[in-house]
């Protein structure tokens, strides 16, 4: 496996991510850094694993060998999960923060995975095209437009001709934020990337309301009475097995209730493509969905 590389003079200037990168915690044998309840978290995964698998699987249809990018690639879960699938192709993963880099770069190594390359960098620092551009639940942490434009515009350029991204994103029907979460529009990515060359081909909106009311009135309570700021709360509820039981007990508990409501906010699924020709749905429940929406707002933050 290449080393990892982190370029000179370069500072990560997100405190939060430097909090966030040096908190872990084990569930199941399995080392985890994030402060979405577990089960909700580990749900959502296997849905984005699915549809990341149908995307590569219809890449391949075309050539054995895939350049794969995982921009904030984070743990370095993604990276991993494709290589090993992978072992012909080449997946590099890039992220910002060190001691995340450092965490991928030791999970390739436990699992013995040759076919990565992993940079404390941008992404777009190296003069690389890919046939397909992960960017998995990045782009809701910027909070400026215009930096998320110009990320649109670089996932465009790096893109080889029918190469494809997998955009993984907070969205709501109505804007806001939370510490360092920006929920948007699913019709702003849209824009965004359409005006950036790129064609939507499918979406799929996840979302879980019931297990959202649970969290507000149940684990918002309990998250009170736990010392320490936001992030500290939700590892401390994380890291007991107990709290784990009972949120994996109302995920299912809600789930057939899920269906039968409007969800107002969660997260979608996008899957882009760099070409001029529209395609077909990856399968036969999902829709091919592309909206017009007027150029004169298509920046506009929903």
């Amino acid at each position: 496996m290449q080393s990892i590389n982190n370029r000179k003079g370069k500072k990560v200037k997100d405190e939060y991510w430097s909090v966030r990168g040096n908190l872990s915690y084990c569930y199941k044998g399995e080392k985890f850094y994030t402060i979405t309840p577990l089960p909700y978290y580990l749900k959502r995964r296997k849905i984005l694993l699915k549809k990341i698998d149908e995307v590569v699987s219809q890449l391949k249809k075309k050539k054995k060998s895939l350049k794969i990018c995982d921009f904030g690639s984070g743990d370095g879960y993604y990276c991993c999960w494709l290589a090993k699938k992978l072992p012909e192709s080449k997946i590099t993963g890039f992220d910002i923060s060190p001691s995340m880099t450092i965490e991928a770069s030791r999970r390739a190594e436990r699992e013995n995975i040759c076919n990565i390359s992993l940079y404390c960098e941008d992404f777009n620092n190296r003069d690389a095209s890919y046939d397909l551009v992960l960017s998995l639940a990045v782009l809701q942490h910027f909070e400026k437009v215009e930096e998320i434009a110009k990320k649109a515009r670089q996932i465009h350029d790096h893109l080889k001709e029918g190469g494809m991204l997998v955009l993984f994103e907070a969205t709501s029907k109505k804007p806001g934020s939370q510490q360092a979460l920006q929920k948007r529009t699913e019709a702003f990515y849209e824009n965004i990337f359409r005006s950036n060359g790129l064609h939507l081909i499918h979406k799929e909106f996840l979302s879980f309301p019931f297990f959202g009311f649970y969290q507000k009135i149940f684990l918002n309570n309990i998250k009170k009475l736990i010392p320490g700021d936001s992030v500290h709360k939700c590892i401390t509820i994380n890291r007991n097995r107990f709290m784990n039981k009972i949120n994996n007990f109302f995920l299912n508990l809600c789930n057939p209730l899920d269906r039968l409501f409007d969800a107002q906010e969660g997260n979608t699924v996008f899957i882009f493509k760099k070409n001029n020709s529209s395609s077909p749905a990856l399968s036969s429940s999902s829709e091919n969905i592309v909206e017009k929406i007027d150029n004169k707002t298509r920046f506009k933050d929903y």
